[in-house]
């Protein structure tokens, strides 16, 4: 009787630990990463791990979400990035970039995001031009982020500026 009630409040300890410490979430359009809250359209949900793993594990994102055919990726950057500048970490995510996608724009500025635009599919892959999207970049107290929004390229240009809606809905709480 002993031994089941202790397997039982380690049960219930590990299940609370998951909770917490996965920090990352939402539903109705709102949605949490650690210190990040972003806001979407309602019917974006988060992607499960069969879903993600096109993603090598150095470039799984914190979270990961879809709605139809648009999708955003969220990534909190590594300890090292944290010394840059906005501008810097804007350009450093743009040279990163630019074997992988087969199209990536100067560093750009409107509306208070800074962003870059990228189209293709990763470099050589068979699916080249068949997605468009701005990787937006976002500098809180503790971490530089990079936030992706894309979607088909055929329906890019009646997007994005839905998708520069939702870059300029992040905000960051204070810890």
């Amino acid at each position: 009787m002993n031994k089941r009630i202790t397997i039982s409040v380690f049960a219930v300890f590990v299940m609370l630990a998951t909770v917490m410490l996965s920090s990352c979430g939402g539903s109705d359009g709102k949605f949490q990463c650690k210190e990040m809250t972003i806001t979407l359209e309602p019917g974006f949900s988060e992607l499960g791990a069969d879903e993600t793993s096109k993603f090598s594990e150095d470039s799984m994102p914190d979270l990961s979400l879809s709605s139809g055919e648009n999708y955003v990726y969220i990534y909190r950057s590594a300890k090292e990035c944290d010394s840059y500048s906005l501008d810097e970490y804007a350009q450093a995510v743009r040279e990163s970039n630019m074997t992988s996608f087969t199209k990536v724009s100067e560093v750009k500025k409107s509306m208070g995001v800074t962003y870059i635009e990228v189209e293709g599919g990763y470099a050589g892959d068979n699916a080249q031009g068949t997605s468009k999207s701005i990787i937006a970049v976002y500098d809180s107290r503790d971490a530089l982020w990079m936030v992706q929004f894309g979607g088909n390229s055929a329906s890019y240009a009646t997007n994005v500026n839905t998708y520069l809606k939702w870059a300029r809905s992040v905000s960051f709480s204070e810890k």
